[in-house]
């Protein structure tokens, strides 16, 4: 046994003896460098047998030592950073036997670049007129140049300092540019290879429902019965803005303001008997007039046809053998809306130029619903979502709601035929969404059309026993906001900390078609509140007092809706007709806390917020009142001694002139009212709860009311008009 571990050990040591010599006596061989740069290079070579690792070392040329031992392990590579520029170097590679001898030191040498280009070029963002180009700065440098230019166009040439990305503005859309990058002297004509830039102005795709509710699809919580596959895809594949809104929950209203970007007292256009004055600027003659091919497809706010449009095809409100105006000729066309629509809009995609813009608006799933034949009946089993809250309001609410037009009144049997017809008018809509988007996918440009799918307005449901919209509650004017554009959101993204509104769909069009803004639009582009480059947390609601249903009247109203809490105002003679909802504990908006002692002075805020808000977008005009009141009020404070949580109110705010200040509190006071530079013009000591005065005369503006007694001061500020 002995002999038998004796000559396997002199086996092994021969084998190692072997193996040293045969590492010394074939050293690494086939030395070549790669990625030789101003300041680095990589050394490759062939390794050898026998080998327990490498080392390499380097030195400058007319250098007499050389550097200390790398060990690289068995790697049969290194890369040498930190060199000199434009430097000849040894560099050198010795194998360490296993027995711990080594090879001879194998030498190669070569030269540094004088200067290298950035690494990693690439195109990081791109819109419709700008692009970003990314890159890694070579070592030792800090500057970069940059040169691009467009097919038929010379370079333009400039620099950036410290940076690792270079951003290109103003360029043209539907072009192509070229672009390459450098850190060397410009004189040297060193770049990097030729890149390019391919624009496309994204075709547009505006779909527009009638009186469709916010949460009623899959990807909003809607019942477990109703898929919406399409929409949701929209929705899924894009941003999906959880507060969206309109300005004024009404149909042609809400249309003019999403074509023009402003608030209805802007366009006219206040009631569904309003229409845009021809010379109106709109998305539709902004895109025409940038090279789009425009068109209009379904319900829309006239009848003729508009500036703007090269093709025109508006219907009237039927869901059946619908009448439409086709380029300005009428004709009766058989068949369900939803159908004529989609075909239609099949048709326009099909043959129509690019870069279009077309605004699809169908008629579903406005009461009364009647869906396409397919979907007649297929919700009939199933369980509609009722509100829970479907009780009319008995306490704190506004007089007009015991009096208006039996129509506008519901009750749960009601609610439950209208559901279902809504819902599954709402599924054939789905489905001819989900054909469009087929379409543009066939055609390899789903990518590059931009899809905006919303609702002109919300509508009550039963919500308070009431079916109709207008109002300013939620149900009314809280309808979805989905956008597709993977160029802007390559990812799913849902806004929830922005206030998203109707009258920013305008900005969001033509900064995705990569026009400047120029406008005066009073909203902002969806994509920078999605980015949150841009804020909103709040907002105006707006609706008139038309005579339109005089029998059944609604008086104007002025509403704040914050992510929290909502104020209404409405033109009531009585004056302090208001609501206001906690919509923290009170989403549903049951209680009004408006005489709720605990809200004074958040009440208080969102009055002074009304009139700045209405300063704001300019909105200085004067609806007619009518006879309304505050019916069953609740927690209305006495006049008492006791002054905890109470202030004086001036009202009507905005004003004529003619004010009526109320003051809870016993004593004389005095009133004095100042201009905007704080100059008093105004003093009087009264001593009456109910006061009123008489300014007509003054011209209009901001002016502060300033109440004071003994122990207490309080400013008020109105806006005259």
């Amino acid at each position: 046994m002995m002999s038998v571990l004796v000559i396997f050990l002199a086996a092994s040591f021969a084998f190692q003896v072997a193996s040293a010599q045969q590492c010394i006596l074939n050293p690494p061989s086939g030395l070549f460098f790669t990625d030789i740069t101003s300041c680095s290079a990589t050394l490759h070579w062939k390794g050898s047998s026998g080998i327990h690792g490498y080392v390499v070392k380097y030195k400058l040329n007319n250098a007499v030592t050389w550097s200390a031992n790398i060990s690289v392990g068995t790697d049969t590579f290194y890369t040498f950073t930190n060199l000199d520029a434009g430097e000849k170097y040894n560099f050198g590679v010795r194998a360490i036997c296993t027995d711990g001898s080594k090879s001879p030191l194998i030498k190669r040498s070569t030269t540094t670049e004088i200067c290298s280009t950035p690494s990693d070029i690439h195109l990081t963002e791109q819109s419709a007129t700008s692009a970003t180009i990314g890159f890694t700065l070579p070592c030792g440098t800090d500057t970069v140049y940059y040169r691009y230019r467009n097919l038929s166009g010379g370079w333009y040439t400039s620099f950036v300092l410290n940076s690792t990305s270079i951003t290109l503005l103003n360029l043209n859309p539907d072009s192509v540019y070229l672009y390459q990058l450098s850190s060397c002297p410009l004189n040297l004509h060193r770049w990097s290879v030729i890149d390019t830039i391919q624009f496309h102005r994204p075709n547009i795709l505006f779909i527009v429902l009638d009186d469709a509710l916010y949460n009623t699809y899959s990807c909003t919580g809607g019942p477990d019965f109703f898929q919406s596959p399409n929409i949701d895809r929209i929705a899924n594949e894009g941003v999906r803005f959880q507060n969206n809104f309109v300005v004024l929950s009404y149909c042609s209203p809400s249309r003019a303001s999403m074509l023009t970007g402003l608030y209805p007292h802007k366009t006219g256009v206040i009631d569904n008997g309003y229409y845009l004055d021809s010379s109106a600027t709109t998305v539709a003659t902004i895109l025409h007039d940038a090279g789009y091919y425009t068109g209009l497809i379904g319900k829309y706010i006239s009848w003729w046809p508009e500036p703007g449009y090269d093709y025109w095809m508006a219907a009237q409100t039927d869901y059946i053998n619908d009448r439409y105006n086709c380029n300005g000729i009428a004709k009766s066309i058989p068949g369900h809306n939803t159908d004529v629509v989609t075909d239609t809009t099949l048709a326009f995609i099909e043959r129509s130029p690019q870069p279009f813009y077309v605004w699809v608006a169908y008629h579903a799933p406005h009461d009364s619903a009647i869906p396409q034949p397919q979907y007649n009946g297929i919700y009939a089993n199933d369980t509609m979502p009722l509100p829970d809250n479907m009780q009319p309001y008995t306490i704190n609410y506004p007089s007009f709601l015991d009096n208006l037009s039996p129509s506008y009144y519901v009750t749960p049997s009601e609610v439950t035929s209208k559901y279902e017809a809504y819902f599954e008018t709402l599924k054939g809509a789905d489905d001819a969404i989900g054909t469009i988007l087929n379409k543009l996918e066939d055609m390899n440009i789903l990518d590059n059309t931009l899809i905006i799918f919303t609702s002109d307005n919300g509508h009550l449901f039963g919500e308070h026993g009431l079916f109709l919209k207008r109002l300013a509650y939620d149900p009314s004017i809280r309808v979805p906001m989905f956008i597709r554009y993977p160029k802007w959101w390559p990812n799913p993204v849902t806004v929830e900390n922005q206030m998203s509104l109707n009258i920013d769909v305008a900005s969001t069009i033509i900064e995705a078609a990569g026009i400047q803004d120029t406008f005066g639009f009073d909203g902002i582009s969806l994509k920078k509140l999605a980015d949150n480059t841009a804020t909103r947390s709040d907002m105006l609601y707006e609706s008139f007092y038309t005579n339109s249903a005089p029998a059944y009247p609604i008086p104007s109203i002025r509403a704040v809706r914050s992510l929290d809490y909502k104020y209404i105002y409405y033109g009531c003679n009585d004056n302090t007709v208001e609501e206001f909802f906690d919509l923290i504990n009170d989403p549903e908006e049951n209680v009004n806390q408006i005489n709720n002692s605990d809200y004074s002075s958040l009440i208080q805020t969102y009055r002074n917020r009304l009139l700045d808000l209405q300063i704001q977008y300019q909105d200085t005009s004067v609806d007619q009142t009518m006879n309304c009141y505050l019916a069953n009020p609740q927690f209305m404070r006495e006049i008492s001694s006791d002054t905890t949580a109470r202030e004086v109110r001036v009202y009507p705010n905005p004003s004529d002139g003619e004010l009526k200040i109320f003051v809870p509190y016993s004593g004389s006071y005095s009133i004095q009212i100042a201009n905007e530079t704080g100059q008093i013009f105004f003093s009087r000591q009264l001593d009456q709860h109910l006061a009123e005065l008489n300014l007509g005369g003054l011209a209009c503006g901001i002016y502060s009311v300033i109440y004071q007694s003994a122990g207490r001061t309080q400013t008020t500020k109105i806006l005259v008009r």
